[in-house]
């Protein structure tokens, strides 16, 4: 019996060995990101996936999201490249709301918990809303 599961494990291996250890990591998306008011400004490597939010923490870029995420509050408002905000899919509705009571929206506003970082965003500069 010991045989054949030494035999077994060999041939999974053997098979495969390519795809058995293989990294799935892509290069870093670099994000420019400005606060206006205090003419902060921060480029960092961001990797697909990550919510705009979740890299902002990561890099202690200064950014509220007092609801940790939760598409509850609205304090991670930023403001997005046109040429990035038209390749996004539409904001869902508990977002759009909370964008449409900010006086300071614009057609290109979205909630940093709600965007996750996607290739075509590299070298863009994400504006916080503060």
């Amino acid at each position: 019996m010991i045989k054949g599961l030494q035999h077994g494990f060999r041939r999974l291996f053997q098979a495969a060995p390519s795809t058995a250890f293989r990294s799935f990591s892509t290069s870093p998306i670099k994000l420019t990101f400005h606060l206006p008011k205090t003419s902060f400004k921060k480029t960092v490597d961001a990797a697909k996936g990550q919510t705009i939010l979740e890299v902002a923490r990561k890099y202690e870029v200064p950014i509220e999201g007092a609801c940790e995420g939760n598409c509850a509050c609205g304090t991670c408002h930023v403001i997005l490249e046109e040429k990035v905000a038209s390749k996004l899919p539409k904001p869902k509705e508990d977002e759009e709301e909370l964008l449409k009571a900010d006086s300071r929206r614009k057609d290109n506003s979205r909630l940093g918990c709600q965007v996750k970082v996607c290739e075509h965003m590299h070298e863009t500069t994400i504006t916080i809303v503060a």
